[in-house]
Formats: C-alpha cells, sequence, structure tokens
C-alpha cells in the first residue's frame, strides 16, 4: 500500500469517526433535553390522556368500576427505527437522578410499554402485543421493586405503590381483550394473563398487610 492511499484511508476513516462522534453527541444531547422535558410533564401529569376504564373484582365478589390514564406513544415496537426508541429508555432511566425520580421514569415507561400493547393489539398484530404486555408487566415490576422504602419518601413512595396497584389491573384488563390471530399465540396469552394475576394478587395482599 503506497503512502498516499494509506494517508487517504486514514483521512476517511478519521472523518468517518468525526462524523459518527458527532451523530452519538447530538442524540445524547436530545435524549437529554427530552428527559428534561419528559421528567417536568410527568411531574405535572400532562402525559396520560388515554383513559382506560375497567371493572375488577373485589374480595367479596362484587364488580368494582376503575379507570386509569395511560400516556400515549407514537413509535411501535414493528417501526424500523424502534431500536433508537429502545436505546432513548434505557438513557432516560440513566438520566435518572435520586430514587423517587428513577422510579417514576421507570413506571412511565412500563406504561408507555403497555400503550404500545394495547395500539398493537388494536392493530391486529397480537403476537407482538403479547410480548409488548409482558414486556411492559417486567419494566412495571422493575419500577415497584425500586420504590424507596426510606421514611423521608413514605408519600411519594406509598403514592407511587398505589398507582403500580392500578397499573397492574389496568394491564390485566387490556391483556384480556386480545383477540388471538393464531391458535398457538393461546399459550403465550394465559401465561400473560397468568403472570399479570399473580402480581396482582401479590400486590392485594400487601396492601391488606399494610392497613392491619
Amino acid at each position: 500500500m503506497n503512502t498516499k492511499y494509506r494517508d487517504f484511508i486514514d483521512s476517511f476513516l478519521y472523518t468517518v469517526l468525526a462524523i459518527l462522534g458527532g451523530i452519538v453527541i447530538l442524540f445524547l444531547s436530545v435524549t437529554r433535553a427530552g428527559y428534561e422535558l419528559m421528567a417536568n410533564d410527568n411531574n405535572e401529569n400532562k402525559l396520560r390522556n388515554n383513559l382506560i376504564e375497567f371493572t375488577y373484582l373485589d374480595d367479596s365478589g362484587e364488580k368494582q368500576e376503575y379507570s386509569y390514564l395511560l400516556p400515549t406513544t407514537s413509535t411501535l415496537p414493528n417501526n424500523p427505527f424502534y431500536g433508537f426508541k429502545k436505546v432513548r429508555d434505557y438513557l432516560w432511566l440513566k438520566f435518572s437522578q435520586g430514587e423517587i425520580n428513577k422510579c417514576k421514569t421507570a413506571f412511565l415507561l412500563a406504561d408507555k410499554k403497555m400503550t404500545e400493547g394495547k395500539m398493537l393489539m388494536e392493530l391486529g398484530e397480537t403476537k407482538i402485543a403479547i410480548e409488548a404486555s409482558q414486556e411492559a408487566l417486567e419494566k412495571l415490576k422493575y419500577a415497584k421493586s425500586i420504590i424507596p422504602d426510606d421514611e423521608k419518601f413514605r408519600v411519594e413512595a406509598d403514592y407511587i405503590r398505589d398507582q403500580v396497584y392500578m397499573a397492574g389491573l389496568a394491564y390485566e384488563s387490556i391483556v384480556k381483550k386480545i383477540q388471538l390471530s393464531f391458535e398457538d399465540e393461546s399459550a403465550a396469552k394465559n401465561l400473560l394473563e397468568k403472570n399479570l394475576n399473580e402480581f396482582n394478587q401479590e400486590n392485594k395482599k400487601e396492601r391488606k398487610e399494610a392497613t392491619i
């Protein structure tokens, strides 16, 4: 390889690396700005405008009417650019400072994932809808697991626990409405319903014990 050609290759690689570095920096900056906006809107409850109404049996077997607000979302898992959204969500968690803020972000991301599941269900994309709903449940479990126990956070932590409880009930209601496109999807849906029911029963038990 002659010197002129090697210099050209080196110059080209440096240029490509510089461009890629600039794109990464720009993406991080935009993601950080998006996080700040999201965190502010989330605290002011501006992101939740997707009303879910459902009934659920209480301990006495009577039907109770509930409502829950899910956030909106625009990019679904079947979108070719969805990978950028997953990276953004990961960074949002990393940007979250403080136990309560991290918990709120994780909880919002769980709800956004459930919104994706609901939208996919309405589009007839049942296989992906079930997968998205399962991921939403896992994210909801994670949000619950990082709720701080410190007494100084008690009021906010109790509020988040109440919201996680309501979210679980809403998720179960949404999943029950999924109309399967293929018979082989029934096992995945049944498992998801089982997991949701166990999660909700666990939350009910904890709420009972907390009031004793």
